[in-house]
């Protein structure tokens, strides 16, 4: 986690259990430790990503300061941004469509050696 001037964001240990703020500020037992930075980025269609879960941006992301719509809540778990359901049922439909498709071909390669087999020169 990183604050808003890109530095990495340090807790104590033993400082009890953190607390953000809406707008970021991060605070154990009371005292302000730092604040959650919050960056607009558009990763455009060719983003190169990092590990697992990440996204390294080819610029630098531009800080959101003074927005009331964009902030930090507290002990909410982040939705998926694809419905799984929507995106396996797709993988079965592109699946599905390789398998005819390689069906296909298999066929017709069989139906081409069996012509060169029927109609071959003759000796």
């Amino acid at each position: 986690m990183l604050d808003a001037g890109g530095a990495p964001i340090q807790l104590n240990p033993q400082g009890g259990p953190p607390e953000a703020g809406a707008d970021g500020s991060l605070r154990q037992n009371g005292v302000q430790i730092g604040a959650i930075g919050l960056f607009d980025f558009q990763p455009g269609v060719n983003f190169q990503r990092f590990g697992n879960s990440g996204i390294v941006p080819f610029g630098p992301p531009e800080p959101i300061v003074d927005r009331m719509d964009i902030g930090v809540a507290q002990g909410f778990v982040e939705d998926s941004n694809v419905n799984p359901v929507q995106e396996i049922t797709r993988l079965i439909q592109v699946q599905r469509a390789f398998e005819q498709t390689s069906a296909l071909i298999r066929d017709s390669e069989n139906a081409l050696d069996q012509a060169i087999s029927t109609l071959g020169p003759n000796r």
